[in-house]
């Protein structure tokens, strides 16, 4: 009696997770899906370079810095930079 209550709340526990998780789709990227075209200068340390830019991703949701280097036209910009997208709340622009 007892193992059957407990295999019923077991089944009931990951059904619920599972009916959860379906509402949670969230899509990856690789990294060299950030920027096509892009030369990859470091797989371990994410770092990209294009058209004399590089780019230092850094590990963590390579969607959301992607997005964020569109949104911010980080592409249009002129000269050898390096944009430093390591940090939560901060990119950084240094002259190369």
């Amino acid at each position: 009696m007892l193992n059957n209550k407990f295999l019923f709340i077991a089944i009931s526990i990951s059904s619920l997770f599972s009916i959860i998780n379906c509402g949670k789709k969230e899509e990856y990227i690789l990294l060299k899906e950030i920027i096509p075209g892009a030369k990859i200068i470091s797989q371990n340390e994410c770092i990209l370079e294009y058209q004399g830019k590089r780019f230092i991703i850094g590990p963590g949701d390579f969607k959301k810095k992607r997005d964020l280097i569109y949104e911010l036209d980080l592409l249009k910009l002129e000269g050898p930079l390096e944009i430093d997208l390591r940090f939560r709340r901060q990119v950084i622009l240094r002259r190369r």
